[in-house]
């Protein structure tokens, strides 16, 4: 029997926002033998830059969805682990403070900077008042997620790879 955070994801993979994304190329959930649950990994465009992707990968981990936040961050499919530092979204503004790979953590760059990510809004409980719209709840969704990653990466602070080539 799949948990309740595995049928609540495949519910929200099934819902009109969601659909309308991969029917758009804005996003797709990736499949594969190394994936299993909690995980899931995601492919999200990105507007065109010199010498970049024209899109990331992210893999989010999922449990307790959607009672409790996911977790996520860069993913490289062909290593099967986190991409590295050098070959991530860079930028200014939002996308410099969300993707950045520099907060304390003991593992850093393993997780997005962002209210809607777990480790992130649970190491800054602050932001619960000072960003009480980015707040996450169980009314949202990954597609809630998804949307604020290819917004980033599809605005003029994106400015492409950390290292070209």
């Amino acid at each position: 029997m799949e948990s309740p955070a595995a049928m609540r994801l495949c519910t929200d993979l099934a819902s009109a926002r969601f659909l309308a994304g991969v029917a758009d190329g804005v996003w797709k959930r990736i499949e594969g033998d190394t994936i299993v649950w909690p995980f899931a990994v995601f492919w999200v465009a990105a507007e065109a830059r010199d010498k970049s992707p024209t899109g990331y990968h992210f893999k989010f981990d999922f449990t307790g969805y959607p009672l409790v936040p996911p977790t996520g961050t860069f993913w490289d499919p062909q290593s099967d682990g986190e991409l590295a530092h050098g070959k991530r979204a860079r930028g200014t503004g939002r996308v410099e403070k969300i993707f950045r790979v520099d907060w304390p953590d003991p593992n850093p760059g393993s997780a997005l900077y962002y209210p809607y990510d777990r480790r992130g809004s649970g190491d800054h409980e602050s932001w619960k008042r000072e960003m009480p719209y980015w707040v996450w709840d169980e009314k949202h969704t990954i597609v809630d997620v998804l949307s604020v990653i290819h917004e980033l990466l599809n605005s003029d602070e994106y400015k492409g790879v950390r290292e070209a080539g």
